[in-house]
Order: C-alpha cells, then structure tokens, then sequence
C-alpha cells in the first residue's frame, strides 16, 4: 500500500509474516545531479551521510548491537538508504533513518575521511576490481547522451578535491525533503500501521526535495564502442532500451543466452534517459583484437535471431532469469528497495512484481527482436 504524508513524503509498505524489517529511504537526487564542476558531490554527500545523523549514536553501533545490517548506494537518479533489523526495533530503527536524512552532520573532519574513501573505491574501480565497468561512459557518450548523463559519479572527475562541508550541505538543503523521498518498508504487521509509524518518525523531514527531469535530446539508439583492455579488445553494442517490463523481460532473458557464448550482458533499469527510453542494454565481447572482439558479437547476436539453439537454449535462460530475479527480490530489503525506487522513478511500486510475470511470458519472438536491436549498433 501507498500512504502520503506532508510535503510530498510517500510511504509504501508492505506486510510480510518475517521476524525483521526491512527500511528503505530512496531520495530522488543521484550523481546527474552533480553541480558542474563539482562531480562526485552526490556521492560524497550520500558518504558523509552513511554514519548517522546528529545524534551520538551511529548507524553502526545501534543496528550491529541488535543484529541488523545495512547500506547505501548513488545511483544516477536515485540516493538509497537501506537496512534490516529486528521487528522489535522498528521504532528505533526508523528514527536514526529520519534523523540522518533531516539533521545529518557535516563537518570538514568527517568530510576529508570520507573524500578518501571515495578515492579508494575509485582506485578500486580504476583497478578492475569492482564495478561499474570503466567503459560504462564510453558506451553512454557513444549514444549522444549529455555531459550530466555520462559522468561516471564517483568523483573522479573535476572539482572533486575542493569539495567541503559547506558544498556538501547546500547540496543536502536542496535536494533532500519529502517532496523527493519515497521510503519502502516490509515487515510483520498490518501495512496501514507500518506506514503510519514512517510517517510518524519522518515528520520532522523538511518540505522540498529533488524534481526528477528527464532529458529532452533524442539520443542514438543503438551504439558501438570499444576499449583497449590487458591482452585485447573488448568490443560493446549498447541500446536505449524502451520503458516497459516487456522489453526489460526480454533483455534479461537474451542476456542469459549470451552467456552461453561467454559473452557479458548489463540490463540497467536506472532511468531517465528520455521519457520512453529509460535504460541502457549493453553485450561486451573480448578478444585478442577488434575483429575478433566484433564477430563474437555478431555472430552470437545473429545466432539468437536465427533461433540456433532452439526453444531448449530459451527455456533455460528464461528459468534462470525467473529464478535470479525471484529469489533476489523476495528477500525484504531488496522489495523495500525496488518499491521505493519504483514508486519514485516509474510511478508503480509494483514494477518488479510485473517483471516476475513477464520473464514467464517472454517468448522467442521478443527475445530475437532483442537481439536484433543490438545487431542495429553495426549498421
């Protein structure tokens, strides 16, 4: 169920029979935000958030001394707050969430020991060993897509280094209040009382928030890019994929398929890119050079269209896809997650319950016309 509360703050909740809870904050502001000049600020804001809020007891200490977990994430559009706990502490829980979003501390010390844990998942990245993929931009500037758009949002680029509190702070005013914030719950109870108490423990959060645009441009559809790696080339076709749990069904499912030919498929469902083409779908094909790279991508994309394998290949990419998508998105936190960000992007909180649905009805069909999308980046 959906409830509203003052200034714009949506609640959804859900009742689940499970001994824990599961709590998330998603405020509509992500690193496409970034100020120019200043990338990486959405990050370091959701960083120096990430320990707590005024209050003397961090976000650590209080969820570690009854067992619970938690999270965070800067995601293009989207900044998550996310954690599980004992149902018994649900009230305890939920202030500590709404004190670090309405009374977060900022301060240059806490600031500069932060700053340097970005640059280490920067390096990290830089290093191979963690994602996303350095060859996310490529694919993304390939499209045409606007500057805000491709940045990679870490803070690897300019301006990060003069980054302070008071930029961090500012940056927070405007963009965190309940205008902007969806915050997902499931738990055990009646989901009438488990929004109401999100609603009682937020109250304090200031009107305002982040406005969610969309982009204007008509972007390239398909799009082809490559990138020198250790021993080779990787090659990438990447499409802007339209809105729709169909299509997104479909590219799972084909992305599956690949595998099969060792090929790496990435379904983002992180939106806007335009108001019909949310998501970017990119293959990536490695080799020892850019041919080679190229006809692995062909010619795994055209044995799709073809329907070499047969139904045998499809049905078990389609099991799988079912299987992955169902067993990640029954967990609590992961539907409190999916719910708020559903809600805040798309409008329905529901999306990924769809999905499940069409992922059993893709056919052979959708998953060739998929194939054949990507196949239009060689054209």
């Amino acid at each position: 169920m959906v409830r509203s509360g003052h200034g714009g703050l949506r609640v959804v909740a859900e009742s689940r029979d499970v001994g824990s809870v599961a709590i998330s904050v998603c405020v509509g502001v992500g690193y496409r935000s970034d100020p120019v000049g200043a990338d990486g600020l959405a990050h370091l804001t959701e960083h120096t958030m990430y320990h707590g809020g005024l209050g003397k007891t961090t976000h650590a200490r209080a969820l570690a001394a009854v067992g619970g977990m938690y999270g965070a994430n800067t995601l293009p559009d989207t900044t998550e707050f996310f954690c599980a706990a004992p149902a018994s502490s649900i009230d305890d829980v939920l202030r500590l969430e709404a004190e670090r979003v309405a009374r977060p501390r900022f301060d240059d010390a806490d600031l500069a020991r932060e700053r340097d844990v970005v640059r280490h998942e920067i390096d990290t990245v830089a290093a191979g060993h963690s994602s996303p993929d350095p060859a996310w931009t490529d694919q993304l500037q390939a499209h045409g897509l606007s500057p805000e758009l491709t940045r990679d949002g870490f803070g690897s680029g300019d301006g990060f280094d003069s980054l302070d509190a008071a930029s961090v702070g500012a940056f927070h005013a405007r963009h965190y209040g309940a205008g902007g914030t969806v915050i997902g719950v499931v738990g055990p109870g009646p989901a009438d009382i488990l929004a109401a108490r999100v609603l009682t423990a937020f109250a304090d959060l200031p009107d305002g928030g982040a406005d969610r645009q969309t982009v204007a441009e008509a972007p390239r559809r398909a799009a082809l890019t490559s990138r020198r790696i250790t021993g080779g080339e990787v090659v990438a076709a990447s499409v802007l994929a339209p809105e729709g749990v169909t299509e997104t069904a479909a590219h799972m499912v084909l992305g599956l398929m690949l595998a099969e030919h060792r090929l790496a498929t990435t379904v983002g469902r992180h939106g806007p890119f335009t108001a019909d083409a949310p998501d970017i779908v990119a293959v990536r094909s490695a080799a020892a050079d850019r041919a080679g790279a190229r006809d692995g991508l062909v010619s795994a994309l055209t044995a799709v269209v073809d329907g070499v394998g047969g139904a045998s290949m499809l049905d078990r990419a389609r099991m799988r896809a079912r299987l992955l998508h169902g067993g990640a998105h029954q967990v609590p936190v992961a539907r409190a997650r999916s719910s708020a960000r559903g809600l805040l992007l798309a409008g329905s909180p529901g999306r990924e319950d769809h999905l499940a649905s069409a992922l059993a009805r893709v056919d052979e069909n959708a998953v060739a016309a998929a194939a054949s999308d990507l196949l239009g980046a060689f054209r």
